[in-house]
């Protein structure tokens, strides 16, 4: 893989656009012939629980960036709260609090940044060798 290749979305809040989200990001990677199910399915994860987030939390505009380089797919998802996301540790009868323990499960490194306006919460998944 010679050249980073780039993909993104912007979405509005309301109930589709999760899966909307998913489908989207699905397309990309097999435009991108990343067709390891395994992979696929880290990565849609990774956007569900991301995207998911910033729907709930993040403010009316989410956008979702895929860059794929040679080390995996970097997945981000940029919105409007500067407030930057923290794994919490969720009771067993809890219905939440878990997704930031999947994303950090699933991908190799996590992080947030502050942005004007908001931030960005990104993800890296590796690609099967």
């Amino acid at each position: 893989m010679s050249a980073q290749l780039s993909w993104h979305v912007d979405l509005r809040v309301d109930g589709p656009d999760l899966r909307r989200a998913r489908e989207q990001v699905c397309a990309a990677l097999t435009g991108w012939d990343i067709t390891n199910v395994i992979t696929v399915h880290e990565a849609l994860i990774v956007v569900s629980e991301l995207v998911g987030n910033a729907l709930r939390y993040g403010g009316e505009v989410v956008s979702v960036e895929l860059d794929l380089r040679t080390d995996g797919i970097v997945i981000s998802v940029l919105d409007s709260s500067p407030v930057l996301p923290r794994p919490r540790l969720a009771r067993e009868d809890d219905e939440g609090g878990r997704g930031l323990q999947l994303v950090n499960a699933l991908s190799v490194s996590w992080g947030a940044k502050p942005l004007p306006g908001g931030k960005r919460v990104w993800a890296l998944i590796r690609l099967p060798r």
